[in-house]
């Protein structure tokens, strides 16, 4: 008789059990605060849980697979970025991570090469991801390692996660063999994108990039001041090809006319041509040069030569 009656007792208790779990799964538990929860493309199950425990959206990880697994949810897990309530069950969790309309839509960015802090800020601002004053706090010392590419973001991002984007993309441009080449140079990262960033705006095109930029190293080596037009609209935010001589006597510590060696810092966030020049540049016998308003460099070797294609090519 016992024998008859066991199939039933193991039935009821798998039957409790799965009430149990059903029940548990529905419990909401309380994250703190709502938070966002990405899943990348081509992670599996055991990941996804782990990411979940180590933003402590869930407790532990079995739980949240064991469900997936029963419901078959585990085979519909989305890759993308979703909005998590702050109060939320291992049931909800998984249908929202399954449902394409619980995911946050992307967009996309391009940072134009030569673009300082302010104008990526405004930039963004007009894009309407992110408020101008909240991105420049968060950037406040990172001008010149906001790498400029196009990036693909989420409308519903963060200062601190575009910010992120720009830092990444910017180490793995700087290549091992770059960074090897600034440290036997007895240079710092600061000071090559200090000097890339002046590059990015005085000249186009890499061999005439690394043409200005020994002119420029050498100007600091011999004690000229690196006399850079770039650096002068930096400060007044004017754009001329040519400035003028008031703006030239401004006391600014950005103002490379009156001051010698790099100005503080980067004044614009450069390409990695820039970079690349800053890092090796061409010696010659030039010491100045200028762009024509036609976009044509002129080199020059001494100063008198320097004034005369001056007043041939921008007078």
């Amino acid at each position: 008789m016992f024998f008859k009656k066991k199939p039933v007792i193991i039935l009821l208790i798998i039957v409790i059990t799965l009430l149990i779990i059903t029940l548990k799964f529905n419990i909401s538990r309380d994250i703190g605060v709502a938070q966002t929860f990405v899943i990348e493309k081509g992670q599996g199950l055991s990941e996804i849980a782990h990411n979940l425990v180590q933003q402590k959206i869930i407790n532990h990880q079995f739980g949240f697979e064991f469900y997936a697994i029963i419901t078959g949810n585990y085979k519909t897990l989305l890759a993308g970025k979703f909005f998590l309530p702050q109060k939320i069950s291992i049931k909800d969790l998984v249908k929202i991570l399954t449902n394409e309309k619980f995911m946050q839509l992307e967009t996309e960015i391009t940072i134009i090469e030569g673009w300082d802090k302010n104008e990526i800020a405004d930039y963004l601002e007009q894009k309407q991801l992110v408020d101008k004053k909240t991105f420049l706090k968060a950037a406040a010392d990172l001008e010149g390692f906001l790498y400029p590419d196009t990036y693909r973001i989420y409308q519903a991002t963060t200062a601190d996660e575009i910010i992120k984007k720009m830092l990444d993309n910017f180490n793995t441009k700087l290549t091992v063999d770059l960074k090897n080449k600034i440290e036997q140079q007895h240079k710092t990262t600061l000071q090559i994108l200090t000097m890339a960033s002046i590059i990015e705006k005085e000249m186009t095109g890499l061999e005439n990039r690394k043409i200005a930029s020994g002119i420029f190293w050498k100007r600091i080596k011999e004690g000229h001041p690196l006399q850079s037009d770039a650096t002068i609209n930096y400060i007044t935010q004017k754009g001329m090809i040519q400035p003028n001589y008031a703006d030239l006597e401004i006391e600014n510590p950005y103002n490379t006319y009156k001051n010698y060696g790099l100005p503080p810092g980067p004044i614009c966030n450069p390409s990695i041509e820039a970079i690349i020049a800053a890092i090796e540049p061409t010696s010659t016998p030039y010491y100045y040069f200028l762009t024509t308003k036609a976009g044509t460099v002129i080199f020059s070797k001494t100063y008198d030569e320097h004034l005369k294609n001056k007043q041939k090519y921008l007078n």
